[in-house]
């Protein structure tokens, strides 16, 4: 009837056929988690480097800021050493007209209102 041999070889081939399939399966299931893992990655990277840009430039504003804050500061404790120099304050008088308009322009930059306001003369 039939070649045992044909037999053997057609379920040989039939074997060998999903063995070969199981593994060029569980090979491409490898590959596209990968493939997916690769492009997590890299919108992570995208995300992160955009993060860093906006952190960055929110770091820069804000020194700026405390830059024109310095500045301003040190333009008040000048103008106010430069009054004490010139006029001292006598003994039952606490605060003159120039040091009140000092001490709230000092307030007025400490609460960040009028930052860029010329100074009180």
């Amino acid at each position: 009837m039939f070649n045992p041999w044909l037999i053997l070889a057609v379920v040989l081939a039939i074997g060998g056929a999903g063995i070969s399939g199981y593994f060029k399966g569980s090979t491409d299931a490898k590959n596209a988690a990968a493939a997916a893992a690769a492009t997590q990655m890299e919108a992570a990277i995208k995300q992160h480097n955009a993060d860093a840009v906006i952190d960055m430039q929110a770091a820069y504003e804000r020194g700026q800021a405390e830059a024109k804050v310095r500045v301003i500061t040190r333009t008040i404790q000048g103008e106010a050493s430069a009054i004490t120099a010139s006029a001292p304050i006598p003994v039952n008088c606490r605060l003159d007209a120039p040091r009140m308009k000092l001490l709230i322009r000092s307030i007025d930059v400490a609460n960040g209102d009028k930052i860029d306001a010329p100074p009180n003369k």
